[in-house]
């Protein structure tokens, strides 16, 4: 019971916020005479398509060396090597 209400708590919050956002508003701006200007905003429309992609930039410039890192951990160790009888 608790959690129904919260949850319609928000879902009521959620709507209000989207009513908000999806209602235009509209202004009237005077130009002079009889002219006049109407704005709506607040009424986001659908994305349009994706646009070309732009020209590559300059190439930068190489960075400066660091400094050299601490040494790694020693390495397994190898396999023995063959006796050679020498002569």
């Amino acid at each position: 019971s608790q959690k129904l209400r919260s949850v319609l708590r928000i879902g009521a919050v959620n709507l209000g916020m989207m009513n908000y956002f999806m209602s235009p508003e509209v202004k009237i701006v005077g130009l002079g005479g009889n002219e006049k200007l109407a704005i709506l905003q607040g009424c986001p429309g659908v994305p349009g398509a994706t646009g070309p992609k732009g020209e590559l930039g300059a190439e930068g410039m190489r960075g400066e060396k660091g400094t050299q890192g601490s040494p790694g951990k020693m390495g397994p160790a190898g396999e023995k090597g063959k006796v050679i009888k020498r002569l």
